[in-house]
């Protein structure tokens, strides 16, 4: 059982030295608020203890609202990009656009917090069932879904 002191404690707003960004951790997961020691983090910092509290010592469950295919399309953004070479998108984006269609018709409209192993297993099968793709690729496929998730 915690001790009282460790009850009451609000956790600490620290550096993460690795990326140089300030984070705090609420209920095991780790939240970064921007660069450390910036007014912006600290008032990020605020924000977040402020609704932490509120909220009963939980985080607030603001992510419901974002769904699988509202996910895929910010991912697909950020895919766009980071999947470049020399200016000329790679051969994996491809892999990217055809794993993020499936994930998409499968579960577009589902709250990104009801996509379980359950979910996750159910793209692997329609990947495995479509005849097209060999062992190695499913598992590439099944490791952006959860790069996605991520």
């Amino acid at each position: 059982m915690p001790s009282r002191e460790s009850v009451s404690r609000v956790p600490s707003y620290r550096r993460h030295k690795a990326s140089g960004q300030a984070g705090v951790t609420l209920n095991g997961r780790e939240i970064y608020l921007g660069k450390w020691g910036t007014k912006a983090s600290k008032a990020e910092y605020d924000r977040l203890i402020g609704q932490w509290l509120g909220s009963g010592r939980s985080l607030p469950h603001g992510d419901e609202g974002v769904t699988i295919a509202e996910l895929a399309l910010a991912y697909w953004r950020f895919a766009k990009r980071y999947y470049c070479k020399d200016g000329k998108p790679t051969s994996a984006l491809d892999g990217v656009r055809q794993t993020l269609r499936h994930l998409r018709g499968l579960f577009g409209s589902t709250p990104v917090t009801r996509f379980g192993p359950r979910s996750l297993m159910a793209i692997r099968q329609l990947l495995l069932e479509s005849g097209r793709l060999n062992r190695g690729t499913v598992n590439k496929r099944v490791d952006t879904v959860k790069r996605v998730l991520k």
